[in-house]
C-alpha cells in the first residue's frame, strides 16, 4: 500500500519513542503481537528497530491510514489508505461528535476530546469528579454544581489545568481499553484519579467500544488512535504547560 503524505501527522516525527509507544497499543494490541489485519510488525524497520518507534514513523502513519481505509465508510476503497483527517472524521461520526468536516483538524480533535470528557464527567461519582478537579488544579468547591458543559469550557480555555485534563482523559481511556496508563511525563499527576476510577466511567467507555466493534472492526484501531493523536498533539503544542509540568 502506498504512503499518502499527511501534513496532519508530520508532528509524529518530532515525538519520542515513549510518546509514540501508546499508538502501538492501538495499532498492534497491548501485547504487541499484531492484529490479523496489521502489517506494521512485518516491516523491515519494525523488526530491526522496535521498540525505537522513532525509526519507523512512516510505517506508523501508513498503518493508521490503512485502518482508516478499512472502515465501513471506506470499504469500497479495497483497503487503500486515507488521510488522517478522513480517519478522524469517520471516528467523530461514529462517536456522534458535534463537528464540521470543514473545520481544522485541531478543532475537530478538540471536539472529539470534549465529547469523551463529557461522557466521562456525566457518569462520574462525586468522589471521582473531586479527584479529577484536584489533579487538574481546579477548586473542588461546589463540585456537585459543576456541569459537563462547565468542565468542557475549562478544557477549551487552554493553559496548565487544561493540559492536565487532557492527560487525565487520554490516560483514563488507555487504562480502561488497554489495561495500562500513559508512561511519559505527567502520569504521576493522575495516579490518584486512576485509583478510584469506578464502574460507571468504565462502562460508558466500554459501551462506546462495543458500538464501535459492531460498526467496523477497524474502528477498534482508529478510535483509540484518533483519541491519542488528538491528545498528543494538544500536549506537544502547549510548550508552556509542558515546561510547567516538568517543574512540578
Amino acid at each position: 500500500m502506498r504512503n499518502i503524505y499527511d501534513e496532519h501527522l508530520e508532528f509524529l516525527n518530532d515525538c519520542t519513542a515513549e510518546e509514540l509507544d501508546p499508538l502501538l497499543d492501538a495499532l498492534l494490541d497491548k501485547d504487541r503481537k499484531g492484529r490479523i489485519s496489521s502489517e506494521l510488525e512485518t516491516t523491515d524497520d519494525y523488526k530491526r528497530y522496535a521498540p525505537d518507534h522513532t525509526q519507523y514513523t512512516a510505517e506508523i502513519v501508513r498503518e493508521i491510514q490503512k485502518y482508516g481505509g478499512n472502515t465501513l465508510a471506506n470499504i469500497f476503497r479495497g483497503g487503500e489508505g486515507v488521510p488522517y483527517k478522513e480517519v478522524l472524521c469517520d471516528v467523530c461520526d461514529q462517536l456522534d461528535v458535534n463537528f464540521n468536516n470543514r473545520q481544522s483538524v485541531r478543532m475537530i480533535e478538540e471536539a472529539l476530546l470534549a465529547k469523551v470528557l463529557t461522557q466521562m464527567w456525566d457518569e462520574m461519582t462525586m468522589a471521582e469528579r473531586t479527584a479529577v478537579l484536584e489533579d487538574a488544579g481546579y477548586s473542588t468547591h461546589n463540585v456537585g454544581g459543576i456541569t459537563s458543559a462547565a468542565i468542557v469550557a475549562a478544557f477549551r480555555m487552554g493553559g496548565f489545568e487544561s493540559y492536565k485534563l487532557t492527560l487525565i482523559v487520554v490516560n483514563a481511556v488507555w487504562k480502561i481499553l488497554f489495561g495500562r496508563g500513559l508512561a511519559f511525563a505527567g502520569n504521576r499527576l493522575i495516579c490518584q484519579f486512576l485509583k478510584i476510577l469506578a464502574g460507571p466511567v468504565g462502562w460508558i467507555i466500554t459501551g462506546v467500544w462495543t458500538a464501535v466493534d459492531v460498526a467496523a472492526p477497524a474502528m477498534r484501531v482508529t478510535v483509540p488512535a484518533a483519541i491519542y493523536i488528538a491528545g498528543l498533539r494538544r500536549l506537544k503544542n502547549d510548550k508552556a504547560a509542558l515546561a510547567q509540568l516538568q517543574k512540578a
